[in-house]
């Protein structure tokens, strides 16, 4: 929920091209699309070596991916990575279906789906300055900070049919399905905009 810093990038950037470090990004939860794009690492300026993948890929099917860089390729033999998921035939269909869905459509209708949702977030935090220090995230992926305990929220919030959770003690978390709407955005902000108004 706190996305790289463009000074963070720069330093990491500049710190593996010295060191010939290897760079690698855990895309579990915030690649397959969840942040607007593919793999969100490339979002922000960061060229991974290798990128760990899971969760959304396999669209509820456990799955896992590990992908390397064209210089990291040569030195990957089989037998070196294994899964317990790995290779079956549903892991597999599964993924192809979800990336297939992505490259048509799903991944502009998050990002459509995005820019609604955190103009929704921004104009709460507007309207509660005395509730919310910030709105950070990308994609289907925010925190919204509160000044104090978030869990009340939380709590009121799964009352009226709506399901977040806490991090942080402060943060409010949402991760909404991939299939989210206008409409079903509009109401969970509805939802936020009563609670944080009581």
């Amino acid at each position: 929920m706190r996305p790289a810093s463009a000074a963070l990038v720069a330093a990491i950037n500049e710190a593996c091209a010295r060191t010939g470090t290897l760079l690698i990004a855990d895309e579990v939860q915030s690649g397959s699309g969840r942040t607007g794009t593919f793999l969100y690492s490339g979002t922000i300026g960061l060229a991974p070596d290798l990128v760990a993948l899971g969760k959304a890929l396999g669209a509820g099917v456990p799955v896992g991916a590990a992908m390397v860089s064209a210089k990291v390729a040569p030195a990957v033999a089989a037998g070196d990575h294994g899964t317990t998921y790995g290779g079956n035939l549903l892991a597999c269909r599964a993924a192809l279906t979800f990336l297939d869905a992505l490259d048509n459509g799903l991944e502009a209708q998050i990002q459509r789906v995005s820019a609604h949702w955190f103009g929704r977030l921004h104009a709460l935090a507007f309207r509660h300055p005395k509730r919310i220090t910030a709105v950070r995230g990308a994609g289907l992926m925010a925190g919204v900070d509160l000044f104090d305990d978030a869990l009340p929220v939380v709590n009121a919030a799964l009352e009226r049919g709506l399901l977040i959770n806490r991090t942080c003690t402060t943060v409010v978390r949402m991760l909404p399905p991939f299939i989210v709407t206008e409409a079903d955005v509009d109401r969970a902000m509805d939802i936020l905009d009563e609670i944080l108004g009581e």
